[in-house]
């Protein structure tokens, strides 16, 4: 199933680049979505058509969906212990 939404625009902003506002739209769609637990990660990457989770999590930084954690951050450095680095 497929979904489309419509934005209308007040007529002093038609001037605006309609493409590109859509775009930012759908962005701060997935992105809200995200943040809220709506979606997961793999949903995003679908979504915005990345090819790998590197562009999904640069993407989900950008619009500050995904948090990292002092808590992230101490399993990361003990899983580099772990692996002698």
């Amino acid at each position: 199933m497929n979904v489309q939404v419509e934005v209308t625009l007040p007529d002093d902003l038609a001037d605006l680049d309609c493409e590109k506002v859509s775009r930012e739209v759908f962005e701060q769609v997935v992105a809200e979505s995200y943040r809220s637990g709506r979606l997961g990660p793999m949903q995003v990457r679908k979504l915005m058509g990345f090819k790998s989770r590197f562009e999904t999590e640069d993407f989900l930084h950008r619009h500050r969906a995904m948090e990292y954690t002092v808590e992230d951050l101490k399993n990361d450095l003990e899983t580099l212990k772990k692996l002698g680095f």
